[in-house]
């Protein structure tokens, strides 16, 4: 990892989703905020292909010198990771959206909040709060060597996590606070803690399947609401493969209350587990009939858009090229003011062989002006391929600016190296 990285924890959900637009509205603030003190700003999308939380994020979550957790949403991966984070003892800054309760009710716990982060004055109040945070944080910045053998706050964390169940007993209609009869876990606390705590402090703690064997007993206590469905999609998100039926069902039985929104966050936590141990085709053939049947139900374009693409990803995956384009067709059709889906559908021209056409989607992926860095480096690779080297000279010094680390590797490429002494 860089000398000094500051890891963003936050909701991101599907390009061109409102969540990733404010995701990528705090992310620039952030890059504003923390550049300007050393900081190499990463997320998790510039380091996995999926939202599965992997070893590698647990090590960028663990080492950096810096944490950035977004709460508002009350998102379950983030819950997770700001847990690994706590657990650290390590520097982390809580950002909550105005007008939200804290999920965690901690003393010594604070949260920058932000509002309007669309807007100039928004983003302004944001970049100068986090700035000021960090200042006075540089004496602990310079220590955190010393304090990584430090004792683990975990009492903080549960506390943290009984204020977070408390929330879940006003929302859900289910709730109750009844302790348990017999301890739940293996050890000193678990005699006091109720399902609910008891799963979150497994979660916290990295314990998924411990997590998931205590799904049971948390149903009993919550019901099956939105709440339980977080609860199981963390245990998938953490590699549970019989929290995947489950979570079947809730998209096969409970359509009497979830939204487009829900329905969508199932199918991207399933398509990313299946990405994850490479069983793409069986994931297609228990998804795809469920994609069609919820699409009749889905309001928006931008929500149906989102829905195929997943179908999408898993056809790619498997290598069905061809009925991946037909899908990314239809998705673009839908949506086209989306770079994410044109980089997509450049990614399977060129799996297809058909260069120019791979060519014409990355050129459209670019013309939005903000790029990542995949699609820099599907830029790069397609413009040599195609032989348009100055095309590949300017994504190149892109990638090369913007994204260091991920032009180091492309280095290991003979062509991309030549084209790196021409940008000199």
């Amino acid at each position: 990892m860089p000398k000094k990285t500051c890891f963003v924890i936050s909701p991101i959900n599907e390009p061109g989703s409102e969540i990733r637009a404010e995701a990528d509205a705090l992310l620039w603030a952030v890059e504003m905020a923390v550049g300007k003190y050393g900081f190499s700003v990463v997320r998790i999308d510039e380091i996995s292909q999926t939202m599965i939380i992997t070893q590698k994020i647990v090590q960028y979550i663990r080492e950096s010198e810096l944490c950035v957790i977004v709460l508002s949403g009350n998102n379950p991966n983030v819950f997770y990771e700001a847990g690994r984070r706590h657990e650290t003892g390590l520097p982390f800054i809580h950002l909550l959206r105005e007008g939200e309760a804290p999920p965690f009710d901690v003393a010594g716990i604070t949260y920058i909040r932000y509002r309007e982060i669309e807007t100039r004055n928004g983003t302004k109040d944001l970049v100068e709060s986090l700035e000021k945070f960090v200042e006075t944080m540089q004496e602990e910045l310079k220590e955190q060597k010393e304090k990584r053998d430090q004792e683990v706050t975990l009492s903080a964390i549960a506390r943290g996590i009984d204020d977070l169940g408390k929330k879940i007993d006003r929302l859900s209609a289910h709730g109750i606070h009844q302790r348990a009869s017999a301890p739940v876990l293996d050890d000193p606390m678990s005699g006091f803690l109720n399902p609910r705590e008891a799963f979150m402090l497994s979660v916290a703690s990295g314990d998924v399947a411990k997590a998931a064997a205590l799904l049971p007993k948390l149903h009993d206590l919550i019901g099956d609401g939105r709440e339980y469905l977080h609860a199981l999609l963390m245990t998938i998100q953490g590699g549970e493969r019989e929290s995947v039926k489950k979570a079947m069902q809730f998209l096969n039985e409970r359509r009497d209350w979830m939204t487009s929104k829900d329905v969508i966050e199932i199918v991207g936590t399933l398509v990313s587990f299946y990405s994850m141990t490479d069983r793409e085709k069986e994931g297609i053939e228990v998804l795809a009939p469920i994609i069609d049947s919820h699409l009749p139900q889905v309001a928006s374009d931008k929500e149906r858009a989102s829905l195929l693409n997943q179908r999408q990803r898993l056809l790619y995956g498997a290598g069905e090229y061809e009925e991946a384009l037909k899908t990314a067709e239809q998705v673009i059709a839908l949506v086209q003011d989306e770079p994410a889906y044109f980089f997509n559908a450049s990614l399977i021209y060129e799996k297809l062989g058909d260069l120019r056409n791979a060519e014409k989607m990355i050129d459209k992926a670019l013309e939005f002006g903000e790029a990542d860095q995949a699609h820099l480096r599907q830029a790069v690779e397609v413009y040599l391929a195609r032989g348009n080297e100055d095309k590949a000279l300017t994504a190149w010094r892109r990638l090369k600016q913007e994204f260091p680390e991920r032009a180091a590797l492309e280095l290991l490429k003979e062509d991309v190296r030549r084209l790196d002494r021409l940008a000199r």
